[in-house]
Formats: C-alpha cells, structure tokens, sequence
C-alpha cells in the first residue's frame, strides 16, 4: 500500500494501540501494512513496513514500543525479507542476502542527513543513509582553509560563525563522517561565493510565498546555512524575539533554485 504524510497520524495511533495490547490493532495493521511485526517478548514492540511512500523508489518504516514510536526511511532496492529484534537491535535481511543491524537512534539520525522540504530526498539519499547506520564513523574535527574550524555535535558538523561581507551565520554540514564533510567542503564555495545572491532571492521568496513585508525582512538576519551531501541547501532567518514564529527558512535544490519556503519554531 501506497503512504503519505496525512496517513502519519493514523499510523501513530494505531502503533500506541497496538503497544496498549488492544485486541483488534495488530488485526489491522496485518491487513494495513505490507508487513508486520510484533515482539511480545521485547516490550510490545512492533515494526509496520509500506513498500511505497511519499518518497518515489523509498519504503517507509514505523517503529512503536512503549510510551513511543519513530519513523524512518529503508530504499526500495534493499527488498526486506524479515526483521528481528533483539535487546534493542533491529536486523533487516534483504532477499538478496544483505543485512542492516542498527537501534531506532542509529536509524533515526538519517532525518538531520538528508535535505527535508521541497520534494529533494531520493533513493540515493535513503541507500545513503540506510546503509550509514551501521558504519563506523570517523567524526573527528576538522579545519577547512578560508573557513574554520568544524565540529561535531548532534549528529552533524556545524561552524558557528562565518563572516561574509553582510552577513555572519552558522554553517552546518549535514553529514556523520569527516570524509564526507571535506567532500562538501570542497564544493560549498558554489554557495559561499553567491551568498548575497541566494539572500536576495531568499527575501523574494519568502516575500512572495509567505507574504513577509518589506519592513519585516528588514528586521530579519540570515542565522545559517544548512549543506547537505548532494549539493542541497537551506538559507534559515531568525525573527525578532516578540515574533510568534523562531524562523523562516528558504529550501533550495542543488541547482541553486529555491523551492520550498517555510517557517516555524526550533
């Protein structure tokens, strides 16, 4: 069956159903999912598996325990033969042989990796992330010349403060391994270079789209720059404090071209 964000809450629900031991939940989720698992003897865990999401070429999977549930994406190239659960430890086995071993925290950081917004996460970002989880990673710190020093936290790299001829913002790279971060590093200068460029059509768009006033994007300042694997990136502005709202933030393809404008609170 087919998925979409608007089923996200229906599916909660019925995995909270499902650990209160309601009689008729696992009933439904057998003929709702594509698969189903269910593991009395690990907390009342259960996994609902849907072979097609609102991500094209991505299964979707959904994980529930007590008090819980979580979320995360499984490429529909690894063709999911069974899951175990063991003290905490999922295994997925692949038709072909292959196999991922990895906690819902380990497969729940594949959502500071991949570019949100936009309709810009694909297979490869998912084969990407999925297969990530299990890696070693080598998060050591590193220096970039002309930028600074990165460090990891949280899942990412993050340089606090870089200083353009307007602006002074974060810039955080979105990824788990120092090797990745200095194959981003070496094509960020794309953006970088344009940063006065990508601010203007930033205000434009967050003027057209959100219908931000002229004397409001005065008082707004670029607060970061979030880069992602594959060369996409989000420009996110901090509002004045006594604002209902934290932030409005631009989405941009790897092209360079703004694609989804938003806003919200941290």
């Amino acid at each position: 069956m087919k998925i979409d964000d608007k089923d996200t809450t229906k599916i909660f629900d019925l995995l909270g159903r499902i650990s209160d031991a309601d009689p008729e939940a696992g009933k439904e989720a057998e003929s709702f999912a594509d698969q189903f698992y269910f593991w009395e003897q690990q907390g009342a865990s259960s996994l609902l598996i849907f072979k097609e999401c609102e991500v094209d070429q991505v299964q979707k999977c959904f994980a529930g325990y007590p008090g819980g549930a979580s979320s995360f994406y499984v490429p529909a190239g690894f063709k999911i033969k069974s899951v175990t659960l063991d003290k905490g430890t999922y295994t997925f086995m692949a038709e072909d042989g292959k196999s991922v071993s990895a906690n819902l925290e380990e497969l729940g950081r594949m959502w500071d990796l991949i570019p949100l917004g936009g309709g810009r996460v694909n297979e490869s970002y998912i084969d990407w992330t999925f297969l990530n989880c299990s890696r070693k990673k080598d998060t050591a710190d590193y220096t970039q010349r002309g930028i600074g020093e990165f460090t990891f936290a949280y899942g990412t790299y993050t340089f606090d403060e870089y200083q353009s001829k307007d602006h002074n913002f974060s810039i955080i790279v979105h990824v788990d391994d120092v090797n990745d971060l200095r194959t981003c590093l070496s094509e960020i200068d794309f953006v970088l270079n344009r940063i006065a460029e990508f601010d203007e059509n930033s205000r434009n768009e967050l003027a057209v789209k959100l219908s931000v006033t002229a004397d409001e994007l005065e008082m707004i300042n670029l607060d970061a720059l979030d880069y992602y694997k594959q060369g996409e990136f989000d420009l996110t502005y901090c509002l004045p404090e006594d604002a209902a709202l934290e932030y409005v933030r631009v989405c941009y393809s790897k092209d360079g071209l703004p694609v989804e404008a938003t806003f919200g609170n941290f």
